[in-house]
């Protein structure tokens, strides 16, 4: 029997278990539909898990709150990067003098 990487994720999903099913037999296709409407049911209660629980539109209460969450985090990120540019450029800057300085002094 040929080892199959199953994943819910890849687009070719249906096909991998029409081949799966292929080689084990129909019988277990409940079980296989089961577990992915259980993985499809985790993802939508991860997207909707809010902070607001008394909103109308939890979907675009989750969006919204994903989006704020997403700018705080890139706020993040360009300060880091700026504060390691700014090292990086002023360490490279410092030695461009140290090295003019020690020519100088020859």
């Amino acid at each position: 029997m040929k080892n199959l990487l199953f994943n819910f994720l890849k687009e070719s999903y249906e096909e991998d278990l029409t081949a799966l099913l292929e080689q084990v037999g129909d019988e277990v296709a409940d079980v296989f539909l089961a577990a992915k409407k259980v993985y499809d049911s985790v993802v939508l209660a991860n997207i909707l898990s809010i902070k607001d629980k008394n909103t109308k539109a939890p979907l675009s209460a989750a969006m919204i709150e994903r989006y704020q969450n997403h700018q705080e985090e890139l706020a993040e990120l360009k300060q880091f990067f700026s504060k390691q540019l700014w090292s990086k450029k002023h360490i490279k800057n410092s030695l461009m003098m140290l090295k003019r300085w020690v020519c100088w002094i020859h």
